[in-house]
């Protein structure tokens, strides 16, 4: 069941993405910017941006360009920083023009190592531009998205807990507290 719940979670952050990278404000503002650097998209492209995290209640909203470099973001500072492996694989998303839901990843770059939740979504050009002008990331964190869910067991359980766990290499990476 809990399985259920969290596949189900991930599918919606997953196609929510998908619906904001068909988003034509949003792709007309990064047409615009790989096309030219213009400073008169930076401030409407942060306000869209911020009002999508606030809306949604995410951590933060990333806009990289074709090359993988941030170009926009809205939320905490502390999770502006890419990694080479996030950038990797935000260029492999561009690359095959599908999105990559990169879940369940530890940035040991980051403050405190967290377990992150990133959705990966490249941006079509608008017509008359060919080609992935960007990608769209929705990043959370994943203590803060998944707790709730792995803390609470179908029925009140003095000893009973549920354990979100990943191989890394060969160490079992704990993504979940915990309390026994």
């Amino acid at each position: 069941m809990k399985a259920d719940q969290i596949e189900l979670l991930l599918e919606q952050r997953q196609a929510t993405a998908i619906s904001y990278s068909r988003s034509r404000g949003l792709r007309a503002d990064m047409t615009r910017l790989a096309l030219r650097s213009d400073a008169d998209i930076g401030p409407g492209l942060k306000d869209r941006i911020e009002e999508l995290r606030r809306d949604l209640a995410l951590d933060a909203v990333l806009v990289l360009d074709r090359a993988g470099q941030l170009v926009a973001a809205s939320g905490s500072d502390a999770l502006r920083t890419l990694s080479p492996e996030f950038v990797a694989e935000a260029k492999h998303s561009m690359a095959s023009g599908k999105p990559i839901s990169h879940y369940l990843h530890q940035d040991t770059r980051l403050p405190g190592a967290p377990v992150l939740l990133d959705y990966i979504t490249p941006l079509p050009a608008t017509a008359g531009s060919p080609g992935i002008v960007g990608a769209i990331v929705l990043r959370e964190y994943a203590h803060n998205r998944l707790s709730h869910l792995m803390q609470e067991w179908p029925t009140s359980s003095p000893t009973a807990e549920s354990l979100l766990v990943r191989r890394d290499g060969d160490e079992v990476l704990y993504l979940s507290e915990v309390r026994h």
